[in-house]
């Protein structure tokens, strides 16, 4: 079978998509299917144009550009969405009402095959677009960095890795939460200076870092203690999996889809309590018992986004797609 997968614009500071989909394009590939990676280069027409020459079985927008599904061919396109938060976590302005209507509510009914990275995505665009249920499939994302398992003992004075700065990503929570507790923050991404202002106040010990590259990102996992993935609302949230499979306690939020991408095995906190987050940081580091059985139930868990699991579910997606052409 002749893929194509399409991209977004690539972007130095966009890459969770690409590394997502290059994985599973890795996978397809050796299973002996023949994969064209398309990215969007800033032209509509030059994309269109680039996208038709590949004449590929099945077309795949691979997420954020949705509106190509109406220059591509229906029965042979699918298209993954990762969330709906640029709509639902934002004032119903006419833009957004705009922006709706040409991501979400127009593309998922114009094309057959809808896939999407979590049931609360699901659910969301069912609600929001009235879309039938049975048009949506729930594929999870794979686990892209190939990690070693390597537990190591809780330092008291842990490393604690923060990924992603936008307000949802709840670096402010986190921060109230480690006021006055022997520990240090990586933060990969852009504080605002607001927060980074309240860090200096508060006497926080932190690094800032950003842009950094997939092997830059291992090492890092290796050097922390804790995972703090608190969010006030995710598509997915591929950082739990990646701290999981390397053995590092995960605090994240008890809403979904955390608590199904962690499948239980994390500090589930309050994303609005610092005092929660300050408590499971402080039992990760008092309870070694508590904390090992975490860490190797997550890491059990981190086996079920194996890449070759997640690609067979496309494959399934595929052949059913091209299935319903003839």
């Amino acid at each position: 079978m002749k893929i194509c997968l399409i991209y977004r614009q690539p972007e130095k500071s966009r890459h969770s998509i690409e590394k997502v989909f290059q994985t599973i394009a890795a996978e397809l590939e050796d299973a002996g299917h023949q994969v064209v990676n398309v990215f969007h280069n800033g032209s509509l027409r030059e994309t269109i144009v680039a996208i038709r020459k590949t004449n590929a079985d099945i077309f795949h927008i691979t997420g954020d550009i949705h509106y190509l599904s109406f220059f591509l061919p229906r029965k042979k396109t699918v298209l993954t969405i990762h969330d709906i938060g640029s709509f639902k976590n934002n004032s119903k302005t006419f833009k957004i009402w705009v922006l709706y209507i040409i991501w979400f509510f127009l593309p998922v009914h114009y094309l057959r095959k809808v896939t999407v990275v979590s049931r609360l995505t699901k659910n969301d665009i069912i609600k929001y677009t009235k879309v039938f249920p049975s048009k949506i499939t729930v594929i999870d994302n794979p686990l892209s960095f190939q990690m070693e398992f390597s537990p190591k003992k809780i330092s008291q004075n842990p490393k604690i890795l923060q990924i992603g700065s936008g307000s949802h990503k709840n670096l402010r929570t986190l921060i109230q939460a480690v006021s006055g507790v022997n520990c240090s923050l990586i933060i990969i991404g852009k504080p605002d200076i607001l927060e980074i202002s309240l860090m200096k106040k508060k006497g926080i010990n932190f690094q800032i870092l950003f842009g950094i590259t997939d092997e830059e990102m291992k090492q890092i996992y290796e050097e922390i203690d804790i995972l703090f993935f608190a969010s006030f609302s995710e598509g997915f949230g591929l950082p739990i999996i990646e701290a999981q499979a390397k053995g590092r306690p995960v605090i994240t939020s008890h809403l979904s889809p955390m608590i199904e991408v962690s499948g239980g095995y994390a500090k589930l906190v309050d994303p609005n309590s610092s005092e929660e987050v300050r408590k499971a940081i402080y039992d990760i580091i008092e309870n070694p018992s508590e904390t090992r059985k975490i860490v190797t139930m997550g890491y059990e868990n981190s086996l079920r986004y194996n890449p070759r699991i997640i690609s067979e579910k496309y494959l399934d997606c595929y052949y059913s797609t091209k299935k319903s052409i003839s």
